[in-house]
């Protein structure tokens, strides 16, 4: 993920189910080892709530939602060599108990072997932590 990534309208009390408006921003795949027909897993992106600054590996805290990614070719997937910018898409969201929280976007990948999974399938491709933290009451 690069370029600019970004959420809004998530509600600060802790529990509500709401929404969110999650932009996951720019996304690229390319394998100069595979041919240009090959494709990503299945993608998706999350808007994660973590106790504490998040490095990359293995992600533990509250998915508070999720993005469903699909281009306008109607799949979820990359062709080599190709990129997308993921839009603003407003989400269900929920938002995680009391407490202070680092908040993460991942890029999740479903079906490749991963050092860094998210529990269900998926690994993690790529993510960013946004620069400040929200306390929920």
């Amino acid at each position: 993920m690069s370029g600019s990534s970004a959420f809004s309208g998530l509600s600060l009390q802790a529990g509500l189910v709401g929404t969110v408006s999650l932009q996951p921003g720019h996304i690229s795949y390319s394998n100069p080892q595979l041919t240009p027909s090959s494709t990503t897993g299945s993608l998706r992106a999350r808007l994660w709530a973590v106790p504490s600054s998040y490095a990359g590996g293995n992600i533990t805290g509250y998915v508070v939602a999720t993005y469903s990614i699909r281009f306008t070719d109607g799949t979820n997937q990359l062709t080599n060599n190709q990129s997308a910018d993921l839009l603003a898409n407003v989400l269900a969201a929920t938002s995680p108990p009391r407490g202070s929280f680092c908040m993460v976007a991942t890029l999740e990948q479903f079906g490749q072997p991963c050092s860094y999974s998210s529990g269900d399938g998926y690994c993690i491709a790529d993510w960013t932590q946004f620069a400040s933290s929200q306390s929920f009451q």
